[in-house]
């Protein structure tokens, strides 16, 4: 039976997925907000809480950036 395949937008936009708090708010870098995927699991029925934040672009520890001349 041929099922419909949702992209990020629709599967966001789900009853299901609403119904299961599994859509949470984010705060990009520049202050735009957005939505993203929150942790499926629960512990006592209540949704786990992911503080993690994007790193803006170029912002992370120098080790992550690779340098000229470096072997790939």
């Amino acid at each position: 039976m041929p099922c419909p395949i949702n992209g990020y937008a629709e599967a966001l936009a789900d009853p299901q997925a609403q119904h299961l708090q599994l859509v949470r708010d984010q705060l990009l870098p520049g202050g735009h907000a957005t939505h993203t995927v929150g942790c499926p699991l629960r512990l006592d029925g209540r949704p786990i809480a992911v503080d993690t934040t994007v790193p803006a672009l170029g912002s992370g520890p120098a080790q992550w950036r690779p340098r000229a001349g470096d072997p790939a």
